[in-house]
């Protein structure tokens, strides 16, 4: 597996979102009643072991079937019994995601050198609504499927990270690789994505 870490302060990662969440419902209302309020090396301890939990949950995935899924798009059904026999790439993203955005032109990439293979599958979702997804994907714009599910079900098919993820499942369905997080920059997201993810596919076609 693959994480991405954050180099510089321009990384958005959605787990610190997850984090903030679980801060703030879980832990600083039993700090509160207490009449304490929380230091940084007890958030940042917070953090941490929300970080390990995580980090150990994807490693455990690897290898492992990819949840099921079913769903309509672009007058096709895809699904995991559907996808077998192929290497399938998924990407995650949404609208405010600057890092998602960040990874477009490189992702578009990925997908015109590898559209012809017939082993090769690119599926992307996104819990925007269909009339949002549409604009964005002729913005960009961006030639392969996206996907519009709701909100629970994006976290769940990506394992309840951040974005964008990205994940490589191999002909059996089972999970090879994963990466979350990004950088804002397009030049450095997409040298990562190229360098690093587009190789990582090549590997198991």
């Amino acid at each position: 597996m693959h994480i991405l870490v954050p180099h510089d302060n321009t990384i958005i990662v959605n787990t610190f979102i997850m984090r903030s969440t679980l801060l703030a419902f879980f832990v600083l209302p039993c700090l509160i009643s207490n009449a304490q309020t929380p230091t940084a090396h007890e958030i940042d301890s917070i953090n941490n072991e929300f970080s390990n939990a995580q980090n150990k949950r994807n490693k455990e995935a690897i290898g492992k079937p990819y949840p099921a899924f079913s769903f309509t798009a672009d007058g096709k059904i895809f699904n995991n019994d559907l996808l077998k026999g192929k290497i399938v790439f998924i990407n995650f993203w949404f609208e405010a995601c600057a890092p998602c955005i960040a990874e477009f032109d490189a992702l578009n990439e990925i997908y015109q050198k590898l559209k012809e293979n017939k082993n090769f599958a690119f599926i992307s979702f996104t819990f925007e609504t269909p009339e949002k997804t549409k604009r964005v994907k002729e913005r960009y714009p961006l030639p392969y499927t996206v996907i519009s599910i709701d909100r629970k079900e994006c976290y769940r098919l990506n394992l309840n990270n951040g974005f964008p993820a990205n994940m490589i499942l191999d002909s059996t369905g089972a999970i090879k690789y994963m990466s979350f997080g990004g950088n804002t920059d397009k030049t450095i997201a997409s040298k990562y994505v190229i360098e690093n993810i587009y190789p990582e596919i090549v590997k198991l076609l």
